[in-house]
């Protein structure tokens, strides 16, 4: 059973704890929306959000290892926590390195970056030297590839 005492202590820290972490939200929400560090903020190649709502967050510490989502450059990184970009790919396509969100948050962007993937071969067809570069969407009428019957 708690008593009186014990119970208003609870409730006076609670009460303290739901102001500071409030506080916290708020002075965070102005800082994202003022933008002040914004020479900062870029040399680091994040968005707004990143830089003033999503930092603290809570990682391991152990190094790690992530690929570049783009140009598949491994990274080493000193705590749990991964960028999903490299800093010179984030800077070259004006992406965030931790979201992969545009650093000014536009959402008409002309120039999408894009990840060259290798084509699979299906199970019946050989590639030719050609068929990385065609671009073709129907592997069936693709004048670069040949069936097994016929090579």
């Amino acid at each position: 059973m708690t008593t009186r005492e014990d119970l208003e202590d609870q409730i006076s820290r609670n009460t303290w704890a739901a102001v500071e972490q409030g506080n916290f939200y708020v002075a965070h929400a102005l800082a994202y929306a003022a933008d002040l560090e914004v020479a900062k903020r870029r040399a680091q190649q994040k968005c707004r959000r990143c830089y003033y709502l999503r930092s603290g967050r809570l990682a391991g510490q152990a190094f790690t290892y992530g690929a570049c989502k783009l140009c598949a450059l491994e990274m080493t990184f000193p705590t749990t926590h991964q960028d999903d970009l490299c800093l010179h790919c984030g800077q070259q396509n004006a992406l965030c390195v931790e979201c992969c969100a545009d650093i000014d948050f536009a959402t008409k962007r002309v120039n999408w970056p894009r990840k060259r993937r290798r084509k699979k071969a299906k199970p019946d067809m050989v590639l030719t030297k050609d068929t990385d570069d065609c671009g073709c969407s129907n592997w069936k009428t693709c004048s670069h590839r040949k069936t097994l019957s016929e090579s």
